[in-house]
């Protein structure tokens, strides 16, 4: 009589939740990086690339580190940024405004505006739809700056650069296998 009441039934498991915003933002390869930095800079050396764009500020250095893997000249970014999209509720303005105001990436120098902030990496005005101050939108671009991810990338190799006494020789971290720069003058 209670039986289907009682019935147990199977649920299928939540949908996985994205990528949080911390994390490994992306895996790249030095030689790579260089060899195509080299080309779109025909005029320059690979020493040069670091007076070209001027040193991230400790505040913006601060959101992300990287690590050697396995393979020598491969490393992983890690990301350190604050995830918006999963708190409880909707933002009111005033508090989006200032999570916007905290964020390291946006370009303070321009005004934050309720419907639009101005991204350091790309250089792009990035458009709220959904309201304003969206920080959840802001985060969207954030994450897949392409300008973004390539300012970390200079400042890695700037980074390995200075952590060595041979600049034509590049020790990674956590690696036995140098990388050798010899002859990457184009």
């Amino acid at each position: 009589m209670f039986s289907g009441l009682f019935q147990v039934t199977r649920c299928s498991s939540p949908p996985p939740r994205p990528a949080p915003a911390g994390g490994v933002r992306c895996v790249f390869n030095v030689r790579t990086f260089i060899e195509g930095w080299l080309r779109d800079n025909p005029d320059k050396t690979w020493l040069d690339m670091g007076s070209v764009a001027p040193s991230l500020p400790t505040k913006q250095r601060v959101m992300f580190t990287y690590r050697c893997q396995d393979r020598g000249d491969w490393f992983e970014i890690l990301s350190m940024f604050d995830d918006h999209k999963y708190r409880r509720g909707w933002l009111d303005p005033y508090t989006g405004r200032q999570l916007l105001e905290n964020e390291t990436w946006i370009d303070k120098d321009k005004k934050i505006l309720p419907r639009r902030v101005w991204c350091l990496g790309c250089k792009k005005c990035v458009v709220f739809v959904e309201g304003d101050y969206d920080v959840r939108e802001w985060q969207d671009h954030r994450d897949f700056c392409e300008g973004i991810t390539g300012m970390m990338k200079i400042e890695i190799v700037r980074s390995l650069i200075r952590q060595n006494q041979n600049p034509e020789v590049l020790w990674p971290p956590n690696s036995l296998d140098p990388i050798v720069l010899v002859g990457f003058r184009m």
